[in-house]
């Protein structure tokens, strides 16, 4: 980990420089960028020379750092390591820290708990809880009943210990996520500390307050424990309303789901220069100086709509932002969310599930401006990369894009230069017996996918190495290529959830990659996977159903499209199927790989 944190701000010093050598006036921002790059992307944290804590605010950045076969070397090595009789207080800090967790005593207990809701470490704390307390079960008659508490926390020591080698060797263990855990307990970890200070503090002020200390003593009394936090810990107290939600309140603001100041919410005026540099707040690819953002500022049918935070003083921070773009024909209005643009610093906090909600409210705010023109109102999304995470545009079906900006053509557009858009709003919404959701890498966290898996690979080892190759080509579609003005171009995200009827019914991966001028331009089917308690008839019309609405021969810049023969062997229908579709298009055999190029080229 510590050789990948070196690469990492190796790439990235790397890049800075070159950044400076191609644009000398612009080296503090790129320092700045730099400086946030490192702290934003680190796995973990030193004291001296000595690693004394795990970044875990920063996993989304660094999760896919090491191949599956990597974090599996990582578990294995550090399960002989804890299985090593010499390894020394390492061994130590992870007991401790689990046994006082497992048996919900010490003052780490609530913000362990915390930290491991927020982090999605459910699974394998369960797998751990299970096992401490078998073994706990299997011993409770070597329980030192009237020994001293040093003597009993020994004793719960001793059951963590074997309960973790348990963990280990069981077949359910997810190793990255344990990996992680399992070095976040075990490290002398300054963050988690001082956050269990500041939790058991606050939680003792709460349940030992003057007006509340005598009705907690008799109930920690009747549950025959001597102190009070531990006996709510354990679960063998009630908190009292008023007091629960401060409790509540106490453990939201630790995970990050409090905010404390204002919101403001704003479609800025073109006068207004809070928008023009916009990009440079949320750390995008449209900064003041490129000649997208001169495009934005100058053209009537766009605006910026602006997310900011204010506090009591008037301060305000722009913390996301989009581009809108307005659309009119005869029958409809269109209004495009270009993209979504959420700062780092935000996204650092978890204020991602706040500013989906502004989006909300602008979504609203569209609908009450149109809605009196009489027409048709959509409001459409960009597909090529957003930071929302799937808050907004995960639940947005998939379409085609067919509407026009208002005065034409744009010089850089995350959703007019792209062939599907999310539907975030549709007055006129019709039904169809088949829809698509979408499926990037940026949304998979609150991807509905994930649920369909669960039910499709009951077990685990299969869920995960399906879910792990999905996320593979997710990663491999959702990486761009710098625009020249420290901005990224993304490719064609085909890539698709099928619903039919209601009901997910299967998954296709696929996506039109950044081609040069002078190349042909294939769309490529990297995966397809249907529900395999459907009849081969029932795939045969999804399949059908996908590339009729998709009409990828209708696309100018796409020259045909590319299938791996693997594809073709589990889906003996397909190339028939598709020069039924494509009746023009010549058919090429070339590296496993089988080519539809449309006759629009020949």
């Amino acid at each position: 980990m510590r050789e990948r944190d070196v690469r990492t701000v190796e790439e990235l010093k790397k890049k800075r420089d070159q950044d400076k050598e191609s644009y000398p006036e612009k080296a503090g921002r790129f320092d700045s960028e730099f400086n946030k790059a490192v702290k934003n992307r680190r796995m973990l944290a030193f004291d001296r020379q000595t690693p004394s804590s795990l970044n875990i605010e920063n996993r989304e950045s660094w999760k896919d750092a090491f191949s599956p076969e990597e974090w599996d070397e990582l578990f294995t090595h550090l399960r002989n390591a804890f299985s090593d009789p010499d390894s020394g207080m390492f061994r130590t800090h992870m007991t401790r820290a689990l046994s006082s967790v497992m048996s919900r005593s010490g003052r780490e207990t609530a913000a362990l708990f915390v930290e491991m809701q927020a982090h999605f470490f459910a699974e394998n704390v369960t797998l751990l809880q299970d096992a401490f307390d078998a073994v706990v079960e299997s011993k409770k008659g070597d329980f030192p009943v009237d020994g001293d508490r040093k003597t009993q926390a020994l004793f719960l020591e001793a059951c963590a210990s074997q309960a973790i080698e348990n963990v280990f060797a069981h077949e359910d263990v997810q190793k990255r996520e344990f990996v992680e855990f399992f070095l976040f307990l075990a490290l002398n970890n300054r963050n988690r500390l001082e956050l269990s200070k500041k939790t058991h503090n606050a939680m003792s002020a709460i349940v030992n307050g003057k007006s509340s200390q005598q009705w907690y003593e008799k109930e920690a009394e009747r549950a025959a424990e001597k102190d009070t936090l531990t006996a709510y810990l354990k679960g063998k107290i009630v908190l009292r309303e008023e007091d629960e939600k401060q409790v509540r309140a106490l453990y939201e603001s630790l995970s990050g789901k409090v905010e404390t100041r204002a919101l403001g919410l704003e479609i800025a005026k073109k006068s207004d220069p809070r928008g023009w540099v916009c990009g440079d707040y949320t750390d995008c690819c449209m900064p003041f100086t490129s000649s997208k953002n001169r495009e934005y500022i100058v053209r009537e049918d766009m605006s910026y709509f602006l997310v900011s935070k204010k506090d009591t003083t008037g301060e305000e921070d722009i913390i996301a932002q989009s581009v809108l773009v307005y659309c009119e024909d005869e029958n409809m209005i269109t209004v495009a969310i270009d993209n979504i643009e959420i700062a780092n610093r935000a996204v650092q906090k978890g204020e991602n599930v706040m500013i989906a909600q502004a989006y909300q409210q602008l979504k609203q705010h569209l609908i009450d401006t149109y809605s009196a023109k009489g027409k048709r109102l959509k409001i459409v999304i960009g597909t090529s990369y957003n930071d929302d995470g799937g808050l907004v545009t995960g639940e947005c079906e998939l379409e085609r894009v067919t509407a026009k900006p208002l005065h034409g053509d744009m010089e850089y557009s995350d959703w007019f230069h792209h062939s599907i858009e999310y539907v975030y709003y549709d007055s006129e919404s019709t039904e169809k017996t088949q829809r698509y959701y979408g499926l990037s890498i940026d949304s998979w966290k609150h991807s509905r996918l994930r649920s369909f898996l669960g039910e499709t690979f009951p077990d685990t080892t299969a869920r995960n190495d399906q879910e792990e190759h999905i996320r593979r080509i997710l990663q491999k579609i959702g990486k761009g290529e710098d625009d020249g003005e420290g901005g990224m171009n993304f490719p064609d995200n085909y890539s698709a959830i099928i619903m039919r009827d209601d009901r997910q019914v299967g998954y296709i991966l696929a996506a039109d990659y950044l081609a040069q001028e002078d190349s042909e331009d294939y769309v490529f089917l990297e995966d397809l996977f249907l529900d395999p308690s459907l009849s081969i008839q029932e795939h045969q019309e999804i399949v059908r159903q996908y590339f009729l609405d998709r009409r990828f021969d209708a696309h100018e810049d796409v020259d045909g499209i590319r299938i791996p023969s693997e594809m073709t062997g589990r889906f003996p229908f397909l190339e028939k199927m598709l020069g039924e579709i494509f009746p023009g298009a010549r058919t090429e055999k070339m590296h496993e790989t089988t080519i539809f190029h449309f006759s629009k080229n020949e």
